[in-house]
Order: structure tokens, then C-alpha cells, then sequence
């Protein structure tokens, strides 16, 4: 019999399976009181770079056209919409700041077997404590609740190599988040677990080949169905009991048995957000080693024309990802969009090479399509490295055999990227980065204004002294 939030058994409740339990009553059972100072500094930090990834996508078209979809309805009680005056429904505010914040491929990773992007999750933890006028310190905590929940389902199950997307656990986990912000009790965040994942499994195919914008909104609907899941079950519909367990659930129809016995565990001595890493370029995690490689050889002068060969060994996901090893060979040497080039690792080496840095610039549709790029990439091979691949969760390395056209030969091994947790973000880092994303949408003060805000979220009595600011992006510049 599944527990309330209050620790007594729930009666006349059906029996939900042991994993969708285990999920709903960590969510409930979680003494706030236990989870680090470490732990909400760096969920604090998270928060920031989230909302200062949807900043610097706020202008970008399929978060304006997710934006337009959000102002065309209206609801009360409703949720904000970054850059709208008048609140959405819950749903769609979810929807269009979620785009956002995913857009630039710029925020934080959980970088496993199964991992994803947990700050895709923010937007519908802040949807709902807006609803619920919930504090800064409820929205901290809900936070750690889906980080872990969604750490421990990643850690079970590499569903990536299953064919299926990060969204179906991400999904799972807002719910759980959601839930707690919302003060479901124990059999309500079940529930929510249940209808969030029942109809909601998301193919893979969102990251193969010539990318799609939807490989920057597919999140973005998970983490509007964990939201509407948690406002379904709050409103009295019940969801199958047994959604993992059950016949036909997730364990017989995608992953086989699983067990999440990490679920709020630490491991080596860290929370799942202080195992999340960070990214200094809006580019897939898997790209920031290449880019800071290729960086510094442009600031030792090195030229695109000075390279007569590039060869490279890395992990099998970052082949697979963005090394042409899922038969995009072409794709991903002459990417189309800026969704495919964000994952190219021929493009951003070359566009890294050529312009010493890599920033939102590097993806404008003239540049992606710029021909004098393509010379450079033509030069480049990627091969996987088994014994890389043996130890890549905790060193992501690349190996990089450089020819150049003078017959010098450079070789560069490096075992894991800048903002990796291993190598986290100072806060002043952290800070330039959101000020950099914000300064084409908001003034400097008023950037600072909203900064000086987030940093102190968790003693902030009602997040929607935050939302109200967020309101206002992009009205004052």
C-alpha cells in the first residue's frame, strides 16, 4: 500500500507497482531540511544558466512561434510566459519557455548512459509554483526531487540506445517535481507518474540525421505532460496502477526490468545536480572539447588552410551523436539547419578553427551554409575508441591527431571539457553567461536586476515576484 505525505497508509487506494512507489514516495517522503547546502547552491546555479539559456533563445523562430501559441489563450489561474504580459495556460507557458531554454543546446547536461537535460524540467516546476504561489525554497526542493528521480531512471536505463528518447523519463520525473510543488500526496504523485508516462514515449529519431526544431522542443512537451499530468491527477483522473510493472507497461514493451535503487542516493558523495555538467559553448555537450581544442589553435594562430588532416578517437556516443556513426555521414558534414550543425563535430571544429570562438553567431543560417567551411571539414575523420568508450561517463576524452600542411604534427588529448562537474563553472562564469545570453533582450540593469533576484531564490516568499520580471523581458530594450 503506497504512503501519503504524512507517512500513514492511504486506504481504499489500488496497488500501484514497486517503481512507481518508490518514485512517488521519495517525491512526498523527502525531508527538505536533508538535502545539502551544496546541492541547492549549485540547483541555484542550474536555475540561472536555464534562464539565461531561454533569454538568449527568446528571439529565435521556433521559440517565437511557441511563444505566439502561448498568447493565444489565456487562464486563470494562469502561468507567465517569458516576454508576455498576460499569463497562459500552464500547459503552453510550459511549452514556450521550455523551447527556450533548450533552443541553444546551452544548458546543463546529465552526462550518463541514459542521460539528458534536467533543466528542461525548470519551466513547469515554475509554471506550477506560480499556480500555487509556492516559495523559492518549494521550488528549490521540487527541483531536487525531479533531478534525482530523473538521474535515477537515466542511471537504470540507457534508453538512448533502446531508440528512445530522454523525454519519456524526463516526463516522468516533472511529474514527480511537479507533484511536490503542487503538495500532492503519495497515491496523487503516482498517479501523475502514471498518466505522465503511459501516453508519452518519444522516438529517438528527434536526434538522427538531418535535425528537425523539434530536437529543441521535444523536451519541452515532456515537460509540459509531467505539468499536465500532475493538473489531470490533481483534478481527480486516476492513471494505470502498474505503468512500469504491469503487462504491456514500460518493463515489457521498452525496457525490461529495472531497478532505481539510486533514487536519492548520492554517489561519490554527490547529489544528481552536482553530477550535471555545463556547457561554455551553445553547442552539444559532446561538442565543448572539440570547440575549446580548436579555439586555442586559432589564438596560436592556426588556420583552417594550415591543416592538411585532422583525425580523431573519441567515445561511441559522441561518434554516434555528432560523428557521422549513425549512417549521417552527409548530414553532419554539410549540416542544412542549425539543429544539425549544433551537433556536427566537422562543423563546429571548423567554424571553431576559423572564428576563434563559438557563440549563438556561429549558427545563423549564412553561416551554417557558408562554403568556405566545408574544405576544412572535408579533412576530418572520426573514429570510436573502445577504451575511451570503457570509462566516457567519467571522462569523456578526445584524441586529436592534427597534420598540418607543414608537416608538423600535433597530438591532443583531453579527458574532459570545461563545465564538466569534474570541472564545474565558477559563479563568476556562471554569471557572464547569463549576462551575455540576456543583452539582446533585456538592459544591463535590468539583467542585473533579475540576477541579483535568482540568486537569492531560496528565501524568495513567492516565486512570482521572479515570474512577474520575467514578464517583462524583452520590453525594455
Amino acid at each position: 500500500m503506497i504512503a501519503s505525505s504524512g507517512g500513514a497508509p492511504i486506504a481504499d487506494v489500488v496497488q500501484f507497482d514497486r517503481t512507481t512507489t518508490a518514485i512517488a514516495e521519495y517525491a512526498v517522503g523527502l525531508d527538505r531540511t536533508l538535502i545539502s547546502v551544496s546541492a541547492r547552491q549549485t540547483m541555484t546555479r542550474r536555475l540561472i544558466e536555464a534562464i539565461g539559456c531561454a533569454l538568449g533563445a527568446f528571439e529565435a523562430k521556433p521559440c517565437v512561434s511557441a511563444r505566439g501559441l502561448a498568447a493565444s489563450s489565456t487562464s486563470n489561474p494562469g502561468a507567465s510566459v517569458f516576454g508576455l504580459d498576460s499569463r497562459s495556460t500552464p500547459e503552453l507557458a510550459v511549452f514556450a519557455n521550455a523551447s527556450m531554454v533548450r533552443y541553444l543546446d546551452f544548458n546543463d547536461t546529465y552526462h550518463t548512459e541514459g542521460g539528458g537535460h534536467p533543466s528542461d524540467m525548470m519551466p513547469a516546476i515554475l509554471a506550477a509554483a506560480e499556480v500555487n504561489d509556492a516559495s523559492g525554497d518549494a521550488v528549490l526542493t521540487a527541483m531536487h526531487v525531479a533531478y534525482e528521480v530523473f538521474a535515477a531512471l537515466a542511471d537504470a536505463v540507457p534508453m538512448r540506445d533502446k531508440g528512445w528518447d530522454y523525454g519519456g523519463f524526463l516526463g516522468i520525473a516533472t511529474a514527480a517535481g511537479v507533484g511536490r510543488v503542487m503538495g500532492l500526496d503519495a497515491a496523487g504523485v503516482a498517479n501523475a507518474v502514471s498518466i505522465a508516462v503511459t501516453p508519452n514515449m518519444p522516438l529517438f529519431v528527434t536526434r538522427t540525421g538531418e535535425l528537425s526544431n523539434w530536437k529543441g522542443c521535444a523536451s519541452a512537451y515532456a515537460s509540459m505532460a509531467g505539468l499536465f499530468a500532475a493538473r489531470v491527477t490533481a483534478a481527480g483522473i486516476s492513471g494505470p496502477p502498474m505503468p512500469f510493472e504491469g503487462t504491456f507497461g514500460v518493463w515489457d514493451q521498452i525496457t525490461g526490468p529495472f531497478e532505481i535503487a539510486s533514487l536519492g542516493s548520492p554517489v561519490d558523495g554527490r547529489s544528481a545536480v552536482e553530477r550535471t555538467s555545463c556547457k561554455l559553448h551553445p553547442s552539444d555537450f559532446e561538442t565543448q572539447i572539440p570547440a575549446q581544442v580548436f579555439i586555442e589553435l586559432h589564438s596560436e594562430g592556426i588556420a583552417p588552410d594550415d591543416i592538411a588532416a585532422i583525425d580523431i578517437a573519441t567515445y561511441y556516443v559522441a561518434w554516434d551523436l555528432i560523428g557521422g556513426g549513425q549512417g549521417d555521414h552527409d548530414e553532419k558534414w554539410d549540416p542544412k539547419r542549425r539543429e544539425t550543425a549544433d551537433h556536427s563535430l566537422p562543423y563546429l571544429i571548423a567554424v571553431a578553427l576559423s572564428d576563434g570562438e563559438v557563440t549563438k553567431s556561429s549558427f545563423t543560417p549564412e553561416r551554417v551554409a557558408d562554403p568556405a567551411l566545408r574544405p576544412l571539414m572535408q579533412r576530418i575523420s572520426v573514429v570510436e575508441d573502445p577504451e575511451i568508450t570503457r570509462t566516457w561517463t567519467t571522462h569523456p576524452a578526445y584524441e586529436f591527431d592534427i597534420r598540418l600542411t607543414n608537416g608538423d604534427r600535433r597530438r591532443i588529448r583531453v579527458d574532459h571539457p570545461r563545465g564538466h562537474f569534474r570541472d564545474p563553472l565558477t559563479d563568476d562564469e556562471v554569471v557572464a553567461k547569463f549576462l551575455a545570453n540576456s543583452r539582446t533582450v533585456m538592459t544591463v540593469s535590468s539583467a542585473q536586476e533579475l540576477l541579483d533576484m535568482l540568486w537569492l531564490v531560496d528565501g524568495v516568499p513567492s516565486i512570482n515576484d521572479i515570474m512577474r520580471h520575467l514578464r517583462s523581458v524583452g520590453s525594455d530594450t
